[in-house]
């Protein structure tokens, strides 16, 4: 019968740990005590993993939550030996406890310890892998206050982090951060440590910029706003009807759904996944993760609702309304109707423009192209997997009543032609209120834009009205857009003839 070791040396990259691997009355593994060493050569680490391995292995279910709230970090910590056989022994104890955790689902790992080496920059970026990825499993057999706690600790910094973790840590923060006040128990208490005007992160611009770009497009996922309908197969060429016929005369049986152009080596052509608009490709993979899995239409709407009223519970100074554009504006437009009257209300309370004191600038150039982006959609230079869609009609609604508010938005070229021609002949403008809002855009073009750019907003006019649109028996033009149209072009006409 094989005895077990009564001491185990785990060694690092700058010391050894050696707690003492002896089992205790009930077969429990003791690794309570660890004490710094000298540091250990590659023999003396390989007898020390494999000690462990053999206690590990030892150790029964219901021992195994304790021993590896202990044993988890210093084995992730080993994964920065300079030996690569430490390395690879390492590798075979965090296989073992793989395999232990995906029987023990609900069993829960040192969430607290892991977040700490994470955030050790002082560790090799190997460890710094290896402690994020059991952070994330950690991090789902946590419980609402331990998550709000641990991933507000590695917020801070994260946009100096590398983009797959950064996407990680994202994931997490809506997980962890986007629950009700009461699991955090903050209802009726005087409790601080989750208020949001003491996020720490938040008071870090290129953090806060980073959460709020997350957040905001979480806020634009709408799994239903695409649909999944069946793409239609193309025709088939007259040279694979010609196969066909042949083979039918020789007792071939081809199949119907493209069978004949395979064999006959024509590739299909690749098949674009829609995206939500607002969003790519890109954008929609980086929100659900490595398994791709749709949340469930309710639990997203109860994450978009506890999202807005973190936003809601921070004050203007740490988190300034500009910021908070965007995320309102998409709320007031959700499929949800909760989350769409929440919107509306932080839209018209958080975010007023039309006061004499506004709390948004839409003079700013900053903000201007922002709204033109979401209206627009990517840039065509983007690749097309990286490209965010144009906005839904809904939004772009919303986005043109914004814009046709500013002067700087009516200067900026080329943006503003385009949106006004996508109003006119885009895609999905084939109700009346696209229309009339296009036909706005126009006049504000004419009333503020530069020459150049208003004689396109009135060379759009004038081919609108010579092709004589119209759409649901009605003209698709205010009175107000014809009129000041009508009215700059003849005012230019005149400077035109006299010179000026």
């Amino acid at each position: 019968m094989q005895t077990l070791p009564k001491r185990s040396r785990i060694s690092g990259p700058v010391g050894t740990l050696s707690p003492p691997l002896k089992r205790k009355r009930g077969g429990e593994v003791d690794l309570s005590a660890a004490a710094p060493m000298a540091p250990a050569s590659e023999a003396e680490e390989l007898a020390a993993l494999d000690k462990a391995l053999t206690a590990l292995g030892f150790t029964d279910d219901a021992k195994l939550e304790r021993v590896l709230h202990v044993l988890t970090p210093r084995v992730v910590e080993q994964m920065g030996s300079q030996f690569a056989s430490s390395q690879k022994k390492t590798m075979q104890i965090l296989a073992h406890v793989n395999k232990r955790l995906t029987a023990q689902p609900s069993m829960k790992l040192p969430l607290t310890a892991l977040v700490t080496l994470y955030c050790d920059d002082t560790k090799p970026q190997i460890v710094k892998n290896f402690a994020l990825l059991y952070v994330e499993r950690a991090f789902q057999r946590a419980d609402a206050r331990e998550k709000a706690r641990e991933i507000l600790r590695a917020l801070n910094g994260v946009a100096a982090r590398s983009p797959a973790h950064a996407e990680i840590i994202l994931r997490a923060a809506i997980t962890g951060l986007a629950v009700p006040e009461k699991d955090l128990g903050m209802a009726g208490s005087s409790d601080d440590e989750f208020d949001v005007n003491t996020f720490s992160f938040l008071k870090q611009p290129p953090d806060r910029a980073l959460f709020l770009k997350h957040a905001l497009e979480y806020l634009l996922y709408q799994p239903n706003s695409f649909g999944h309908a069946p793409v239609a197969a193309p025709a088939p060429s007259p040279a694979v009807v010609a196969m066909r016929a042949v083979a039918n005369v020789a007792g071939v049986v081809t199949p119907p759904d493209g069978g004949a152009e395979a064999s006959a080596g024509a590739a299909a052509p690749p098949q674009v996944t829609a995206s939500p608009p607002g969003l790519s490709q890109t954008s929609v993979a980086r929100l659900l993760g490595p398994t791709g899995t749709a949340p469930a239409t309710r639990d997203l709407a109860e994450k978009k609702l506890n999202l807005l009223h973190l936003f809601r519970r921070a004050s203007d100074t740490t988190v300034p309304p500009p910021e908070l554009l965007m995320l309102y504006l998409v709320a007031s437009t959700d499929a949800d109707h909760e989350v769409q009257k929440l919107g509306e209300d932080l839209l018209r309370r958080r975010c007023a423009w039309d006061t004499n004191r506004p709390l948004v600038n839409l003079e700013d150039e900053k903000i201007a192209r922002s709204l033109y982006r979401a209206f627009l959609g990517g840039d065509q230079t983007v690749p097309e997997i990286a490209r965010a869609t144009p906005a839904s009609p809904a939004m772009k609604i919303k986005l043109v009543n914004l814009l046709c508010r500013s002067v700087t938005a009516a200067n900026l070229f080329p943006y503003t032609v385009q949106a006004i021609f996508t109003c006119l002949y885009g895609e999905g403008t084939t109700t009346f209120k696209s229309g009339g809002h296009g036909a706005g855009g126009v006049g504000t073009e004419a009333r503020h834009g530069r020459a150049a750019q208003a004689s396109l907003a009135v060379a759009a006019e004038r081919d609108a009205e010579a092709a004589g649109q119209r759409r649901g028996g009605r003209w698709v033009w205010s009175c107000g857009g014809w009129r000041a149209c009508y009215c700059w072009w003849r005012r230019y006409r005149t400077r035109r003839r006299n010179g000026s």
